[in-house]
């Protein structure tokens, strides 16, 4: 169960994550190697806050991070909606994606934008985030656990998925 946190720290029900944010949209995978682990409210800067950590709640590097929006660039590799901008975590397990005046939605939403680990059912999906209108860039940050042990069809999944998307760089230098 994805738990919610509010802006000041205290745990919170999903019910008043929907009567804080609107229509946030969790889309479960649950062979998935990562799984949604935490929300957590933020009324500060402009950029959502994307973390990954393993079971024993370390940072994980390197892991690339979905960052979409209705009219994104292509991405045929990504998962979920095909289309996103993917940057990876740093040293400390995470990764700022920056939000412009079009991240702002009313009430009760959703916002624009949607967040997952890249590749096919290689993690849960959050979508319907943003900045709430007529806040200080109130928002949610995310943070992805990395599961114990690696469900060996997922990791082919994964995989497949990475060698397609070599493929198709590949061709487009041609």
């Amino acid at each position: 169960m994805v738990k919610y946190f509010d802006g000041q720290g205290d745990e919170q029900d999903w019910d008043q994550l929907i009567t804080d944010f609107g229509n946030v949209d969790v889309k479960e995978t649950p062979e998935g190697v990562y799984r949604l682990l935490q929300v957590r409210a933020e009324d500060g800067p402009n950029s959502i806050t994307v973390r990954v950590v393993d079971a024993n709640n370390h940072a994980v590097p390197g892991v690339p991070i979905c960052w979409s929006w209705p009219d994104a660039p292509p991405e045929s590799g990504a998962g979920w909606e095909g289309k996103a901008v993917v940057e990876a975590t740093d040293a400390t397990g995470c990764v700022r994606f920056n939000m412009g005046r079009e991240s702002f939605y009313k009430m009760p939403g959703p916002g624009p934008h949607a967040i997952w680990i890249y590749g096919r059912k290689v993690s849960d999906r959050i979508g319907g985030l943003g900045m709430v209108g007529g806040t200080n860039h109130l928002h949610l940050n995310v943070t992805f656990i990395q599961a114990t042990t690696l469900n060996t069809d997922t990791h082919w999944v994964s995989l497949f998925t990475k060698l397609d998307r070599i493929i198709e760089l590949l061709g487009k230098t041609k």
